[in-house]
């Protein structure tokens, strides 16, 4: 086995892939970008009829974004785009009194509400939130689940080995194969290095003695 084959530094090396692809300004350029570039271009001036008008609107927005996103580049017919702009519009009015379609129906044509403006507002800050899971998701998709378990395992040690100065002191142990199936919220707990989050965490695995 030579060095470069050695879990170690194989893990090694899939971390720090990770970190680069997970920065802010990765994210930023890959997501928020597009998103905000294309919900400012939208012509928010003119007040909506009926649902079939806001579906189609929130359709050619999505349309446009999903064309640009460099990450997750995609084309939508018509009919897929209107599925899309109606599940949206539900998903990101969710929880209000109205519920969720028929608040955004209310906010994009009454007069007496913000309109347009807030709707896409809502709606950019749901669609950034959940392409950034998606992206997450995809990221650890990609690095994590072809590696073999001695590569798993070791990069969960690697991670742990980060935690331990943020655990209190005298704490139980933990092993890092308790962790190789959960490696996504280690590294996170890893990368924030605060003790709340860090103990909420590994309060989820059983120590050793």
């Amino acid at each position: 086995m030579t060095n470069s084959d050695h879990p170690a530094i194989r893990a090694a090396k899939i971390i720090s892939e990770i970190q680069c692809s997970l920065a802010d300004a990765r994210i930023q350029e890959a997501i928020d970008d597009p998103v905000d570039e294309v919900i400012a271009a939208v012509d928010t001036r003119k007040r909506l009829s009926s649902a079939r008008e806001l579906i189609g609107h929130v359709a050619e927005v999505i349309r446009k974004l999903y064309v640009r996103l460099p990450m997750d580049s995609r084309c939508f017919s018509e009919l897929q785009a209107r599925d899309e702009a109606a599940f949206l519009l539900n998903q990101c009015y969710g929880g209000l009194p109205n519920g969720g379609f028929e608040s955004a129906i209310l906010e994009a044509t009454d007069d007496r509400v913000p309109g347009l403006d807030w709707l896409y507002h809502r709606l950019g800050e749901y669609l950034k939130a959940r392409l950034r899971q998606e992206y997450v998701n995809g990221v650890f998709s990609r690095y994590v689940d072809p590696a073999d378990w001695d590569t798993n395992l070791a990069i969960a040690a690697t991670l742990l080995e980060k935690l331990r100065p943020y655990l209190p002191e005298g704490a139980p142990a933990h092993r890092p194969e308790q962790f190789v199936d959960s490696i996504p919220d280690l590294f996170f707990a890893a990368q924030r290095s605060e003790y709340p989050t860090t103990s909420v965490f590994m309060d989820r695995f059983p120590t050793t003695k």
